[in-house]
């Protein structure tokens, strides 16, 4: 194990790879703070949503109507109790409202109030029709039942302009007493709602191609993150985005903090010069994003990422806290707070945290990051066996995320197996050609880069 306590070393002597990575968690988790509206504060806050027929203007093919882009409705039907005995139904009823309390507080969507949503559920009507009767775009509905190991709870996410399911998925929980279990049940649930939310709302988003609403820019942001993955020119299409976005509507305080987020990571992997004119711009944007209005937790989230990303925990640190405390279904929040502990040596909470937003978004690509963070935290809690079950699960979550190649590296490298070393270096070039010694020192340190040297070449800039 004496390579394995020299990496803990190397990690404990350069927190670059925690702060970076806790603006990668909030960026490619797929998560609620997506759904924040970019729409300007208005004076009345209960504007609805006109979901009527798309309208096809003369000579042209079909289009859907400006307000589509505004942010989406949603209902969520109450969760039917599959077995009726009494304790059921109170769990049934207890994970009802956590989940609409939960999707109202993301301001990824407005949420109709419970009573249209029960009246509508018993009305007997196919749910399609909640569309026109409701006004919403999407309707949330599931049930709940006993099974042998506890407790299992089945949701579906509809999309009523297309009468489709587009997610649906069973959470289970081995406990005896239901009651206590149904609010973490209600969390989890929730937590996947919130990312599945974001990818029909991406969808949604490119059936408007011409538009140029900033709540669209901001979705083409993400869209180019997710398909083309973290390199200089996707970061660089993403934050012209979100510079057009703010344009749009300058007061909108997700679209700043989105930006203070993708400049902090252009920062942290050497897209951008290291300077103090960017590092300014960085904090800004996430004043504007907090100076707007009373910002939620999603807003909060990607400040505060992007705050510890540029080192400056002592700013970071609360908001993420008070982000998880609005919400303790923000996964991202979660795992950038977990992150940001493990960079100030606070091992043990920051380790919990991580496992607890693995808990909540279970067999996402997004997982990558916030297992590679916790590799460096059970190395420093001396737990090598898990460390290096972490590497693996951040591999098998997305082959592509490149910094857990650099650690899988650095393990083989303990371990003497100079061959698995290279190779490991070699997909990480592969997926980020323009990542050398250079980039990867300030990702891992340069202790560790440079134990990775010889592999980088004679091209390899210095450090």
């Amino acid at each position: 194990m004496n390579g394995l306590d020299q990496i803990a070393t190397w990690i404990s002597e350069n927190e670059a790879l925690f702060s970076g990575l806790a603006a990668i968690v909030a960026l490619i988790a797929i998560v609620p703070a997506a759904l924040r509206p970019i729409l300007r504060r208005r004076a009345t806050s209960n504007a609805i949503l006109e979901t009527g027929p798309a309208t096809a203007p003369s000579g042209s093919g079909t289009t859907l109507p400006e307000e589509s882009s505004a942010r989406p409705r949603l209902a969520v039907f109450p969760i039917e109790a599959t077995g009726g005995d009494d304790d059921l139904l109170t769990a049934a009823e207890i994970v009802t409202v956590e989940l609409t309390t939960l999707l109202a507080r993301s301001r990824g969507c407005e949420v109709i109030s419970r009573r249209s949503s029960t009246v509508f559920a018993q009305s007997g009507k196919p749910t399609r029709e909640a569309g026109s009767d409701l006004d919403v775009r999407y309707v949330v509905e599931g049930d709940v039942r006993r099974v042998a190991a506890g407790l299992r709870i089945s949701a579906s996410l509809i999309d009523t302009t297309r009468d489709k399911v587009v997610w649906s998925d069973s959470f289970e929980t081995p406990s005896d007493d239901i009651l206590s279990v149904s609010q973490s049940l209600a969390e989890e649930v929730g937590s996947h709602l919130g990312l599945e939310l974001t990818r029909a709302e991406v969808v949604h988003s490119r059936r408007r191609p011409g538009s140029r609403a900033a709540r669209d820019l901001i979705l083409r942001a993400r869209g180019i993150q997710f398909d083309e993955g973290l390199n200089r020119n996707s970061f660089s299409r993403a934050t012209a985005l979100l510079e057009e976005a703010i344009a749009v509507e300058p007061d909108d305080a997700e679209a700043h903090g989105y930006l203070a987020l993708l400049l902090a990571l252009c920062q942290v992997f050497g897209f951008v010069d290291a300077s103090n004119e960017h590092t300014e711009k960085v904090l800004r944007a996430c004043h504007q994003a907090l100076e707007i209005d009373d910002p939620s937790s999603d807003v909060l989230g990607h400040v505060g990422c992007a705050y510890c990303d540029i080192k400056r925990y002592e700013q970071g640190v609360p908001l993420l806290e008070r982000a998880v405390e609005l919400n303790p279904s923000n996964a991202q929040a979660k795992a950038a707070l977990g992150t940001a502990f493990v960079g100030l040596k606070r091992f043990e909470a920051g380790a919990a945290l991580i496992e607890d937003a693995l808990r909540l978004t279970p067999a996402y690509k997004g997982n990558a990051p916030w297992a590679t963070v916790l590799v460096g935290a059970y190395l420093q809690l001396d737990r090598p066996s898990e460390a290096e079950a972490s590497i693996a699960q951040a591999l098998r979550c997305d082959p592509t995320f490149f910094p857990a190649h650099l650690l899988a590296a650095l393990v083989a490298v303990s371990r003497g197996d100079s061959q698995t070393a290279e190779r490991h270096v070699r997909e990480a070039r592969r997926i980020n050609p323009e990542l050398d010694q250079g980039a990867a020192a300030r990702l891992v340190g340069r202790r560790a880069a440079g134990v990775l040297a010889r592999w980088f070449g004679a091209e390899a800039k210095p450090a």
